[in-house]
């Protein structure tokens, strides 16, 4: 029998945690590289494993592994790769605080526990461009808080109203928001405005176009990735993909209620979850595949409209709705 404290390890570094949000990170590029290919008329990866499946994998282990780490002078090499290192292992605990952990840790007011683990992933981002003295950069990072300002705020008010519409079951907990019998009408309306926020939230914070700002490879050679190279670039590419394969999987399980009509005691409800999962991750890769990159001013102005202003009349329906209730 396995005790609870070697049952945390395993959910730490395998299932939900590192190991799981590697695998899910790498398949994800793969299929979101394989739409976007498909809609422009190309063949994306194809050549390395079945249908190109371990092309991600390959990239990911030549860059860590096999590419020399080129520093220019002046760039803190060792505390930008602490630094990603750490966005990777923050989002790795997050997932211990998600309904699919075995061992979930659940408490009330949770839900900020997750808001302020994620900060670490932004801050990694400002402060990898920030330690670079290339201008392209700097100038990344700028556009990336220029962003954040909005889209943060925006994914805590989001985060935040969908664990009211549950505060009787438990007080601003992430892990009791799949429950989703009976459906009233505010949770009907609150899921529908977090949904379209937090989609948003995705395509800015995954930095998938039209939101594609801060990297903008024709105008800035990559933004905030410009001087990368070697385990950093490796590290700071998962971070990327860590974080879009995490935002979707929430997106699931808060939008979409994970495994529902089922449960995650079934293999079906599993099933559901990674078909869900996979219609989202589709839904953005066609967007990404389909628009134009905005100006930095345009996506201020979409991501206040679009996001914020949604996830404040999610947070204000859902407060109604603890005091009616």
């Amino acid at each position: 029998m396995v005790s609870d404290p070697l049952l945390l390890v395993f959910e730490v570094f395998v299932f939900p945690g590192f190991l799981f949000v590697c695998l899910l990170a790498l398949v994800s590029q793969w299929f979101k590289r394989k739409i976007i290919a498909r809609m422009q008329n190309r063949m994306g990866p194809t050549y390395v494993g079945p249908v190109g499946l371990a092309q991600p994998f390959a990239d990911a282990l030549k860059l860590l592994f096999v590419k020399e780490l080129v520093v220019n002078r002046g760039i803190l090499w060792a505390v930008a790769l602490f630094v990603v290192t750490l966005g990777v292992c923050a989002i790795s605990a997050s997932t211990l605080l998600l309904p699919i952990a075995p061992l979930q840790l659940v408490s009330p007011y949770d839900v900020f526990i997750l808001i302020y683990v994620l900060l670490y992933v932004t801050f990694a981002f400002i402060l990898v461009g920030l330690m670079s003295s290339n201008p392209f950069s700097a100038t990344g990072s700028s556009r990336y808080m220029a962003m954040i300002v909005v889209a943060e705020p925006a994914l805590a008010l989001s985060l935040v109203a969908s664990t009211l519409v549950y505060y009787n079951i438990m007080p601003l907990s992430i892990g009791v928001t799949m429950s989703v019998s009976p459906l009233s009408m505010y949770d009907i309306i609150v899921t529908v405005l977090v949904g379209v926020s937090l989609f948003i939230i995705l395509l800015a914070k995954g930095m998938l176009k039209p939101y594609d700002i801060p990297e903008a490879e024709t105008e800035i050679a990559g933004g905030f990735a410009a001087e990368l190279s070697g385990p950093l670039l490796g590290m700071t590419m998962l971070l990327h993909d860590v974080e879009i394969a995490f935002l979707t999987l929430i997106y699931t399980l808060l939008v979409l209620k994970g495994p529902y009509p089922f449960t995650l005691a079934e293999p079906a409800g599993w099933v559901v979850v990674f078909a869900k999962y996979f219609i989202v991750l589709f839904l953005a890769s066609v967007i990404a595949a389909s628009v134009g990159r905005l100006r930095i001013e345009q996506a201020l102005r979409h991501l206040l409209k679009y996001s914020f202003v949604l996830s404040i009349i999610a947070f204000v329906v859902a407060l109604v709705f603890k005091y009616i209730t």
